[in-house]
């Protein structure tokens, strides 16, 4: 028996799509998304089949058959969801697992699997089982199985195509810094990281998927030093080569090396400071310093954290007292009850109370610097302590000054010194000295008499008070004077004496490791500065350079600016030669790196004031550059060793001269190294997969590849720039390239002319139309392309001949399959979606809100009441879907219920409600 569905119920389902999300012109979906959009649910035709979802609409989900072309359940409704048929199957689902179907609806390959998509063109699917991606043939065994976290999302060719596009992770690569040696991970390592407290030690973690993984401790060898099923977390595991720290749900567990469990903490966070040493801290703030062995060694102050942290050590400041912190729970404590404030200066710590006076000064193993009687003698001065640059606190110029400079409180007492031995000493003759802070021994002091000498640290005259004026010490040198009007002389650390040229002097600007720089004013724009040797007594380098960064080890980055104001740096040697030609382009100086290597910026493109800047690396000893140019800046990761990343692609771990001691290709998503290892890891990869599981493409890549027939192309970022990539892995490099669908044609947008061309396979120009990217690529088959009116929004059709088949008058135009496109005219017909044919007449008007592309001469079509059926090239409707008591139903073109062929009441009880009888005599009440 079969009903006509009354408009009313018609209506129903016309405000089920209305709430959809709309897309007008659409490749329709592969997957059933029945909560966000049930027209996704039902599917165009593949290999005689469509794909339909039948059951209540107020359902969690439908239950899902295949009709043919009359609308005959072909395959009965009985799985929870199902994609179209390619290559002979469909995958579908049931009870959570999915298998395939042939078109009889016979299971080929029994369900089994997580997921499952549409087989390829080669024989091949991709499924996923316990987790993990395989590629499986059509008997359902596996070609192969790939690395946990791979992703895979079919593309809407698949069933055109042999390869499979598929994302994977890249394995991390970790190296001995010191000879580039790998260490092995194991196969399933879902992630590593290195330890900067253990050099020789890496934390990995490992599981069949990311949510089932677990944490070990690794060693250099490649050799489980504590295993996951030992340490048995998902949280990365924290150590410092000594003792390890898992943190668990409530406490933390801690280990020795050996996988001892040495117990149990109730902390909020475990940190080592330093090898052995950690800090912990309790759910209320509270903090202790732990040593090695787990034991509680010192109480600080809550959410107390060091004041100082040096190499080495770290000074907290109680409230009475500082504790000095080392490694293998090193602890001393200096008790000082008055303590307000204290400061570091070189290797000492300055105690002071709250009137700033000196409490206490002592050495970091916690000794004693001054003894009580010079404590209280301390009180009768001001004090200014001495601080040399921080660049020099640790040699014999920062060294071999007095602790600090004494003015007396009362008046009529002379000037003292604080020496490194603790003593106080005065001297009648000193009346100020000329600075304190950032100075170099000897230190410059002036004298009653209005003369200028030098001290060391003991207070002693290194330098007779015998000049008129003398400036501090910079580098190993002062400027002096004997007597008002002579000529400036320069003084070593000894007063030794060498000439200086009063024209140097009067432009010159400071010492630069034994050489003065000075300056000439130039024709050019800005001065331009030379050096003068102070041992030869002569100028060394002629005033030719715009800027003279520091020497070190005798080279240094030196500036040379051209006529048009570009600025270039190179690396001279204390001659002035070039050592490394001018090639680094960038405001600021190249950057030492490493004793010989300099860090430079270039241009990608030579000369392109517009292309990015690349970094390389030169080497003083080669006089040349010893790397090509980098993506990134290097990574120092050991004694004479770099982490580099050419700008083709890839890591290379690098000595000085530039030879590669280890290679790995990827895109790199950071560094780690601790100085003993040098740990790379790569952003996740795409690439294709023929179907014999073989890489065809390999993954490394930054987006998926979406190849484009008959081309078999595909546009993608490769990390650093677009390229064009065929199914064979060949690149083609050209940002401004675009494989066209449905024909052996790019698009090439010519930035330059502001135009757009339609290029052959083999290069030659065809045509070129106005506007820059003015074809829609995404709209190419069957040998016709839709092109953009310059200056307007509306497109037209162009063959692969590059002649306009139609005028541009279309808001939107689809793909042509079947001798039909979709379009949409918004001046006239709205928002409406009609066809047109090859020849751009209208083959079919406007009336429809969304439809599909025509597969295999049916389009399936939302109408304006939101009807949703199928209807051939002329227009015609053949198959329909309607709602009967909140089920959906199929109907013919006449709108009568073909299936479910009967129409029994338990099923569809709003029946009971309906007193007429169906005697063939019924009007038609309505359509979808």
């Amino acid at each position: 028996m079969s009903r006509v569905i009354s408009a009313s119920l018609i209506g129903a389902f016309a405000a089920v799509l209305s709430c959809v999300a709309q897309s007008a012109i659409v490749h329709w979906p592969t997957l059933c998304n029945w909560q966000s959009d049930r027209l996704s649910c039902f599917g165009t035709f593949h290999e005689g089949l469509a794909r339909v979802p039948i059951g209540d609409l107020g359902a969690r989900r439908p239950t899902i058959g295949y009709i043919d072309k009359s609308g005959s359940m072909v395959i009965e409704p009985r799985f929870d969801d199902a994609t179209h048929f390619a290559n002979g199957l469909a995958a579908v689902s049931r009870d959570g697992e999915w298998g395939y179907i042939d078109t009889q609806g016979q299971w080929v390959i029994p369900p089994r699997f997580e997921d499952a998509n549409p087989f390829g063109a080669g024989g091949a699917a991709m499924v996923r089982q316990a987790g993990r991606l395989m590629l499986i043939d059509r008997t359902g065994s596996t070609i192969r199985r790939l690395p946990n976290g791979a992703f895979y999302r079919a593309p809407h060719r698949q069933a055109e195509m042999a390869l499979f596009p598929v994302r994977v992770p890249v394995s991390s690569k970790v190296w001995h810094a010191a000879n580039g040696g790998a260490v092995t991970l194991p196969g399933n390592t879902v992630y590593a990281s290195v330890s900067a407290d253990a050099p020789d030690t890496l934390a990995v973690r490992v599981g069949q998927s990311p949510e089932r993984a677990r944490w070990g401790l690794y060693d250099a060898k490649g050799e489980w030093r504590l295993s996951p099923e030992t340490l048995d977390t998902n949280s990365e595991p924290v150590t410092d080569g000594q003792l390890t720290a898992v943190a668990g749900d409530e406490e933390w567990r801690l280990y020795n090396n050996q996988g001892d469990l040495l117990g149990t903490r109730d902390y909020r966070r475990l940190t080592p400071l330093f090898t052995g040493t950690w800090v912990a801290e309790s759910h209320d703030g509270e903090r202790w310093l732990m040593d090695g062995a787990g034991n509680e060694i010192e109480t600080l102050p809550r959410y107390a954290s060091p004041r100082v942290e040096r190499d080495g050590f770290a000074v907290y400041e109680l409230e009475d007292a500082l504790v000095i912190v080392r490694r293998n729970g090193n602890v001393v404590r200096i008790d000082a009850p008055a303590l307000d404030t204290f400061m570091l200066r070189g290797d000492l710590l300055w105690l002071y109370d709250g009137a700033h006076d000196v409490v206490d000064i002592r050495d970091l193993a916690g000794n004693p610097v001054i003894d009580d009687e010079t404590r209280q003698s301390l009180k009768d001065y001001w004090i200014d302590e001495f601080s040399p640059p921080p660049d020099a606190e640790s040699d014999e110029a920062g060294r071999s000054l007095p602790l600090a400079a004494l003015r007396p409180r009362e008046d009529g007492q002379p000037l003292a010194v604080l020496t490194p031995d603790g003593r106080i000493v005065s001297n009648e003759d000193w009346d100020a000295f000329t600075d304190t802070d950032n100075v170099l021994a000897p230190a410059v002091v002036k004298t009653r008499d209005h003369q200028f000498g030098a001290i060391d640290a003991s207070g002693d005259w290194a330098i007779p008070p015998s000049y008129a004026d003398m400036a501090p010490f910079s580098d190993r040198y002062a400027l002096a004077r004997r007597h008002q009007g002579a000529r400036v002389v320069i003084l070593d650390r000894k007063g030794n004496r060498y000439p200086l040229r009063p024209h140097v002097f009067e432009h010159s600007r400071g010492f630069n490791d034994g050489l003065l720089e000075f300056s000439e004013r130039s024709s050019q724009r800005g001065d331009r500065w030379g050096l003068w040797s102070v041992t030869e007594g002569a100028v060394v380098v002629e005033p030719r350079f715009t800027s003279i960064s520091g020497f070190v080890d005798g080279y240094a980055p030196a500036e040379v600016r051209s006529d048009d104001g570009d600025g270039r740096w190179g690396i001279i040697d204390r001659q002035g030669e070039w050592v490394v030609e001018p090639l680094h382009d960038d405001h600021s100086p190249p950057e030492r790196i490493a004793p010989g290597i300099y860090e430079i910026k270039r241009r990608a493109v030579e000369g392109d004031p517009r292309s990015d800047r690349r970094y390389q690396l030169v080497s003083t000893e080669a006089g040349e550059p010893i790397t090509g140019l980098l993506f990134e800046s290097a990574e120092v990761v050991g004694p004479q060793r770099f982490l580099v990343q050419p700008i083709n692609g890839g890591v290379r771990l690098i000595d000085r001269t530039g030879d590669a001691l280890a290679i790995a290709e990827g895109r790199v998503k950071r560094f780690e190294s601790n100085g003993t290892l040098a740990l790379t890891l790569f952003e996740d990869g795409d690439g294709a997969l023929d179907s014999d599981g073989e890489w065809r493409v390999e993954p490394v890549y930054a987006a998926s590849l979406d190849f484009v027939p008959p081309l078999m192309q595909a546009r993608v970022y490769d990390g650093r720039e677009t390229v064009v990539v065929d199914d064979e892995g060949n690149v083609r490099a050209d940002d401004n390239l675009t494989p066209v669908p449905g024909m052996r044609r790019y698009a090439l947008n010519l930035e330059g002319d502001d135009a757009t061309a339609l290029v052959s396979a083999e290069g030659d120009e065809l045509t070129r139309i106005p506007g820059q990217r003015a074809f829609d690529t995404a709209s190419g088959a069957n040998g016709l392309v839709a092109w953009r009116e310059d200056g307007s929004d509306l497109y037209g059709f162009m063959n692969a001949q590059g002649e306009k088949v139609t005028g541009a008058y279309f808001t939107k135009l689809g793909a042509m399959r079947g001798d039909r496109a979709a379009f949409q005219r918004r001046k006239i017909s709205g928002e409406l979606i009609g066809f047109i044919s090859r020849d751009g007449g209208i083959a079919i008007p406007a009336a429809y809100k969304r439809v599909s592309t025509f597969s295999e001469s049916r389009a399936l079509v939302s109408g304006k009441e939101g009807g949703l059926f199928f209807i051939d090239p002329q227009g015609r409707k053949t198959v329909g879907f309607g709602v009967l008591c909140n089920r959906i139903v199929v109907t013919d073109p006449e709108d009568e219920v073909i299936w479910p062929t009967e129409l029994d009441e338990a099923t569809f009880p709003c029946l009971e409600e309906d007193p007429r009888k169906d005697d063939g005599s019924q009007n038609k009440e309505g359509t979808s």
